[in-house]
């Protein structure tokens, strides 16, 4: 069953919220509720427009962390919160090492591609250089013979 006001009790009487909140007792839970009816309620701020809504969240949640009976189902409420959180951030987090595996994948495969690219033009140019040189020198082993010559 939904309460009147969806929100998270323990935050709204400024307690703990969580696991630490649900160990609270109730002289902790009405010590926290006056000092927070102290601060907010509508003669202490007369000129605030949601004076009387904020008071009324306040009794409210009070009302329900007061009850023990409420008081658990609130915290089985927050623990299945908790819960439902946690496995959502569980998935995204899968996801998200599932996409980052792929791009790596295809970022390795895309830099080998380019260094298999890069080899292929470095052997071209290799052939056109040595086809080049094999243009200038006249009969089989006589360029490489004066090259030779004239390096010596």
């Amino acid at each position: 069953m939904e309460d009147k006001f969806d929100d998270d009790h323990y935050v709204i009487l400024g307690l703990p919220y969580g696991e630490e909140g649900a160990k609270l007792s109730e002289k902790e839970i009405t010590k926290a509720y006056r000092k927070r009816a102290l601060e907010i309620h509508p003669d202490k701020r007369p000129d605030h427009r949601n004076a009387y809504a904020d008071i009324q969240r306040l009794n409210a949640s009070y009302a329900i962390l007061k009850d023990e009976k409420a008081r658990k189902d609130t915290k089985l409420r927050i623990r299945r919160q908790s819960s439902q959180q946690g496995s959502k951030r569980r998935k995204t987090v899968n996801d998200l090492e599932e996409i980052e595996k792929a791009s790596e994948a295809k970022a390795r495969e895309e830099e080998e591609e380019e260094e298999e690219r890069i080899h292929r033009k470095f052997k071209e140019e290799v052939t056109r250089i040595r086809a080049k040189q094999g243009n200038r020198v006249g009969p089989i082993g006589i360029g490489l013979e004066k090259e030779k010559v004239m390096r010596g």
